[in-house]
C-alpha cells in the first residue's frame, strides 16, 4: 500500500486521567505514515505535560493550543484541521481508543472505494476496558437513508466513526460548528451528507472504543442535554438544519421528507423537556414549531394542546390519560418515531472479544 499521510485530530481539555490511554492507542497503530495533531483548549491540570511527553519522542506527535475564541472542542478540531496535512482526517475523542489496526484497515477500505468521500466504522462502547461491553455503535441500515437517520435521533455514526478525503473536507467547506454547545457531531455529519458527500459504511469489527462511564463525573465533558444553554444551541442547531434542507439541491420530495423528520425530531424534543419538567421558556419551542410546521396550523394546534396537557394535568390522572390518547391519535404517527437503538444493539460476544484484543 502507498504510504498515504493520515491526520489524527484530537480535542483535548483536562483529560490527564485519560489522554495517556488514548495516545498510547495511537502510537500502536500497524500504520505508521500518520501525523497525531492535540489541540489543547486550555487545561489546568497535567494534559499539557503528557502530550509533551509523546511529542518529545516521537515526531508524529504535534502539540497546538487553541489560540482564537470560541472555547470548545469543535474550534479545536477546525484548528486542527487547518494544521493538517495528511490526505485523510480522522476525529478522535481525547478519551477514546482505537485499535492498533483502525487505521492499517481503515486505509484498505478507502483505497478500495475511491469514489466515496468519507468511510465509515462501527465503534464498541466500554466503561473501564474495552471489551467489558457489548453495545454497538451503530448498526448498520441499508434500507435507510443515511439523511433520515439523523434528522430521527438514530445517529448512524459517532465523531470517530469516518475517515474522511481531506480534499473533500475542503471542496465542500465541512467545518465544525463552533457556536454549538451539543450535537456537534450529528451537524458535521447531517450538514456534509446534505452537501451532497458521499459516505461509505464499512461492513467489519468494531475499530474504536467509546467511554460511558468514568470514574470520575467531572472527567465528563457532554453534560445534561437539558440545561438551559444546551436547549437554546438545539433551537438554532434546527434552525440552520431547516435553511439547509431547504437551501440544498435535494427535490422537492426529498425537501419535505427530510422537513417531515426535522419535525418529529423537534417534537420529541419539546415533548421530553415538558416530561422532564425543565425550567424553560417553553414559548420559545412553540415558536420554533410554528416555523417548522407552518404550513399545517392545524397540527400546530393539536401539538399545543398536548404539550399543555402534558404540563397541567400532570395531577389529573385520569383527565391528563384521556386527552393524552385522544390528542396523540390526531397526530401523525411520524412524529412519534423510535429513537437511537445502537445502545439496544449486542454484538456476539466472541466477536467482542476479538475486537477488544486487536488494542493490545
Amino acid at each position: 500500500m502507498t504510504d498515504f499521510l493520515v491526520s489524527i485530530l484530537i480535542p483535548a481539555y483536562n483529560r490527564a486521567s485519560l489522554i495517556r490511554e488514548t495516545l498510547t492507542s495511537v502510537i500502536n497503530q500497524s500504520y505508521e505514515n500518520f501525523e497525531c495533531i492535540i489541540i489543547d483548549d486550555g487545561s489546568t491540570d497535567d494534559t499539557k505535560a503528557i502530550i509533551k511527553e509523546f511529542s518529545a519522542k516521537d515526531r508524529r506527535f504535534k502539540i497546538y493550543e487553541r489560540d482564537r475564541e470560541p472555547k470548545g472542542a469543535c474550534s479545536c478540531r477546525n484548528i486542527g484541521v487547518e494544521n493538517s496535512c495528511g490526505e485523510y482526517i480522522m476525529f478522535l475523542d481525547s478519551d477514546d481508543l482505537i485499535t492498533s489496526a483502525c487505521l492499517e484497515e481503515r486505509l484498505k477500505v478507502a483505497r478500495d472505494k475511491p469514489e466515496y468521500d468519507a468511510w465509515v466504522f462501527p465503534g464498541l462502547h466500554f466503561a473501564r476496558k474495552p471489551g467489558d461491553s457489548r453495545l454497538l455503535w451503530n448498526i448498520t441500515k441499508k434500507d435507510v437513508s443515511q439523511i433520515k437517520r439523523f434528522l430521527t435521533s438514530d445517529i448512524p455514526w459517532s465523531t470517530t466513526g469516518p475517515l474522511w478525503n481531506a480534499e473533500s473536507l475542503k471542496k465542500f467547506n465541512i467545518k465544525w460548528d463552533e457556536s454549538l454547545a451539543d450535537w456537534q457531531d450529528a451537524d458535521i455529519h447531517l450538514c456534509a451528507l446534505i452537501k451532497g458527500l458521499q459516505f461509505y459504511e464499512a461492513d467489519c469489527l468494531p475499530d474504536y472504543f467509546i467511554r460511558h462511564i468514568y470514574e470520575n463525573e467531572n472527567e465528563r465533558i457532554s453534560a445534561s442535554d437539558l440545561k438551559e444553554d444546551r436547549i437554546l444551541s438545539k433551537m438554532r442547531l434546527f434552525d440552520k438544519w431547516h435553511a439547509l434542507i431547504n437551501n440544498s439541491d435535494l427535490s422537492i420530495t426529498g425537501k419535505n421528507d427530510c422537513n417531515k423528520h426535522l419535525s418529529s425530531y423537534c417534537f420529541l424534543f419539546a415533548e421530553r423537556i415538558v416530561k422532564k419538567k425543565i425550567k424553560f421558556d417553553h414559548s420559545i419551542l412553540i415558536k420554533k414549531m410554528r416555523d417548522i410546521y407552518r404550513h399545517n396550523k392545524i397540527l400546530l394546534i393539536f401539538i399545543k394542546i398536548y404539550l399543555w396537557n402534558l404540563k397541567h394535568l400532570e395531577n389529573v390522572f385520569v383527565l391528563r390519560s384521556i386527552n393524552y390518547r385522544i390528542i396523540r391519535k390526531c397526530l401523525p404517527g411520524f412524529l412519534f418515531h423510535t429513537e437511537s437503538d445502537f445502545r439496544k444493539t449486542d454484538l456476539d460476544h466472541e466477536l467482542v472479544i476479538k475486537a477488544s484484543g486487536l488494542i493490545m
